[in-house]
């Protein structure tokens, strides 16, 4: 039976760069490019970072996974640059929970510096630091931290040299993490890697903590879905909004969902319905469509 984590979300500045190489339907991998105050980490407009991101970004893509693109968050870009909080160390708390407002699956929080050369040296070296989140608990699943050098010529090459191996390292970190995805969570990676399964939406508005456990216990446990099908997309006291992938009569399993909760005590009703989407209300209660609000 899968533990569900009630998010207190918080004020969310965050400064997000997140690439595609391709569209997909179904976007689940979030990624923030984020500075540390670490000496020699990288501004997140430096062109090396963009960089970096993109290259984690196209090895997902390459794989089948949903990436975030630019234009899903163009008004973050502008909510941060109206707030002039570009380079700031955001906690991980609150790129989750920024995340979590987006509708994201997966965290990945990225982090970039350059190795100044040696006296003599003719290298330029980046760091890449990277740490991968399920967004829906909160767990940090994957780390990776990979370096790599690139050549540099002379002095007026150094902005290309710097980009050049931050490319490189950005491509180690998307290997990395997708390896240890595909080894040690291979659930969590077959629910990101979906084909053309149908996707359904079950919203539950109005009910308390305890019929909202209850409710998910039993989408989870009753209606014959597998766990790596079910995505709790949004959770919160009031309010449980979960993402379903199945090819199974989605008319067949809102009635028999109805029909155990009832047992259950748990009375709903529908607010409203169309061809892949039902919002359910408590019976005898009228409430509006939650919503999970950042102020």
């Amino acid at each position: 039976m899968k533990k569900k984590i009630i998010f207190n979300l918080v004020f969310v500045f965050a400064t997000v760069l997140i690439y595609s190489a391709a569209a997909f339907a179904a976007s689940s991998v979030m990624i923030i490019a984020n500075k540390a105050k670490t000496y020699g980490a990288l501004s997140i407009k430096s062109p090396a970072v963009k960089s970096a991101v993109q290259r984690i970004a196209s090895y997902f893509t390459d794989k089948g996974i949903g990436v975030f693109d630019e234009e899903a968050m163009n008004d973050v870009y502008g909510e941060i640059e109206q707030a002039g909080r570009i380079d700031i160390d955001i906690p991980d708390n609150d790129l989750i929970a920024l995340a979590l407002k987006k509708h994201a699956e997966v965290l990945v929080k990225a982090e970039v510096f350059a190795i100044p050369p040696a006296r003599g040296d003719e290298t330029i070296s980046c760091r890449v630091i990277a740490k991968m989140f399920d967004v829906s608990t909160g767990r940090l699943f994957a780390m990776s931290e990979q370096y790599a050098s690139n050549v540099l010529p002379n002095e007026r090459a150094f902005e290309a040299a710097v980009v050049a191996a931050a490319s490189k390292a950005g491509a180690l970190v998307g290997r990395s993490l997708y390896k240890k995805l595909k080894n040690n969570h291979p659930k969590i990676l077959a629910r990101l890697v979906r084909n053309d399964t149908p996707e359904y939406l079950l919203a539950f508005s109005g009910f308390q903590e305890e019929e909202n456990d209850t409710i998910i216990d039993t989408v989870y446990d009753e209606l014959g879905l597998d766990e790596e099908n079910i995505r709790e997309k949004k959770v919160t006291s009031r309010y449980v909004e979960l993402e379903i992938f199945t090819d199974k009569n989605f008319g067949r399993l809102v009635r028999k969902l109805k029909r155990i909760l009832k047992r259950s005590g748990i009375n709903i009703v529908e607010q409203s319905r169309d061809a892949n989407k039902v919002v359910f209300v408590k019976k005898g209660q009228n409430s509006s469509f939650g919503q999970v609000n950042i102020q």
